[in-house]
């Protein structure tokens, strides 16, 4: 396990690596440093160049790590979201506006059908439900959108 994690992070020990994890990225992640690492090649010291993958992109690239680590699915949670939605969702970053708005539109007509269902487990009503049950729908359903790591409002 240390052996497959010491791989996984040896790209940011050299510059060669940073600018092959780096190319791996989407066009969009590329691109913001691309002009400036040609630019640097042209006008300045190979040392320069590596100055400069081996700080501001490599931290980029960590924080977009971070990042990616917190938008994802949970591994450890199982549910019916985070099951449909596990390949995909670890790379949120790379939806296009559309993908990202039907995405959003996709989980939101999940969560009525789901709220539907369970509604429909119970035997009641929304209107009809006390205190408690609604509760515990919500804490349900919750869970399903902790799964994707997003925050239902008043949590």
């Amino acid at each position: 396990m240390e052996a497959a994690k010491a791989t996984a992070a040896a790209w940011a020990n050299t510059p060669e690596g940073v600018e092959a994890r780096l190319l791996s990225e989407p066009f969009f992640i590329r691109e913001v440093w691309r002009k400036k690492i040609e630019w640097l090649r042209v006008n300045r010291e190979t040392r320069h160049t590596n100055d400069f993958l081996m700080g501001t992109v490599k931290k980029s690239l960590l924080r977009l790590d971070v990042v990616r680590t917190r938008q994802g699915v949970s591994p450890d949670i199982t549910g019916e979201l985070a099951a449909y939605w596990f390949g995909r969702w670890q790379r949120l970053a790379d939806f296009t506006k559309r993908e990202a708005l039907s995405a959003a539109n996709e989980i939101a007509s999940r969560m009525a059908e789901m709220l539907g269902t369970e509604c429909e487990a119970l035997g009641q009503n929304v209107s009809d439900m006390n205190v408690e049950e609604l509760d515990w729908l919500y804490c349900h359903l919750g869970r399903e959108m902790l799964a994707l790591r997003i925050v239902p409002p008043a949590w």
